[in-house]
């Protein structure tokens, strides 16, 4: 990544401790973080502030994660956003459903290291800025 350049994630995610702890290790490494509790509230956020990757969880109150990833993907912008999926869910389905909706990566929030997280987020975001 460029330095001194800040990138910014938004993190959708209702399980307080989770966001506390994800927000905590971004800011960290150095990003800027938007959080927001609810799908319909982190649908507006994003379609609103354009954060650089998107950090979903899929069982939110108001919009769940799916439907919301399927409406960010029907606008202009939100069609390349690069977004990581972070849930206990872990049955084929719901990951199907995920890859067809075109989440950069998938993760199972119990079983995932918070550095993974972190080096995810640096390796969308660089993908992204290479394919501009």
């Amino acid at each position: 990544m460029e330095p001194n350049e800040t990138y910014t994630v938004l993190i959708i995610e209702d399980n307080a401790a989770m966001m506390e702890a994800l927000s905590t290790t971004l800011e960290a490494a150095d990003y800027k973080v938007i959080k927001s509790s609810d799908g319909e509230s982190g649908l507006v956020d994003a379609l609103h502030k354009h954060p650089d990757i998107v950090l979903l969880d899929l069982k939110l109150p108001r919009l769940n994660g799916t439907k919301l990833l399927s409406r960010l993907r029907d606008d202009p912008w939100g069609m390349s956003v690069p977004v990581i999926v972070l849930t206990n869910e872990d049955d084929v389905e719901t990951i199907m459903e995920t890859v067809k909706n075109t989440a950069q990566g998938y993760f199972i929030k119990a079983d995932t290291d918070l550095q993974v997280i972190v080096e995810s987020v640096q390796d969308a975001i660089r993908q992204t800025r290479l394919r501009k």
